[in-house]
């Protein structure tokens, strides 16, 4: 074997997911967006009332928070790869409003729900920005 066939060969290969570095300025957008869906719409709610925390522990916490959480994630690694570092703030700021904002019935509830939901939202974090780096390496991304 030759020296130009064996550097050929020892050279790394691109790796599937694409790997993004890290920046407040970069990932701001989606962090403001973030803020606002955990913090800003569930205080309005809030302020409406009783229907209006029964209607955001029903809607929000289960279903619409995980769709949230998925889509930012996958936009984010499109457009800037994967890094540990937003999944994980994803899922601190997530986390945060389930203790400030939604009402539970006693602290083993809290505890549970919290505990749980940390769990759901922080692997929903990850694989979307896996996944939305994985699409940027294979289809060119933003």
């Amino acid at each position: 074997m030759s020296k130009k066939q064996r550097r050929k060969t020892l050279k790394k290969k691109d790796p599937i997911i694409v790997r993004g570095d890290f920046g407040i300025d970069s990932a701001k957008m989606y962090i403001v967006a973030a803020l606002i869906m955990f913090h800003i719409i569930p205080l309005m709610f809030v302020f409406m009332g009783e229907n209006g925390a029964m209607l955001l522990s029903t809607m929000f916490m289960f279903t619409l928070n995980p769709i949230f959480i998925f889509a930012v994630g996958f936009f984010n690694g499109m457009r800037l790869g994967f890094t540990w570092r937003f999944p994980l703030l994803l899922t601190v700021i997530s986390t945060a409003s389930i203790l400030m904002y939604y009402e539970m019935e006693s602290a083993e509830n809290v505890v549970m729900t919290v505990m749980i939901c940390l769990i759901v939202y922080a692997v929903f974090s990850f694989l979307s920005c896996a996944a939305g780096a994985f699409v940027k390496r294979y289809m060119g991304g933003f």
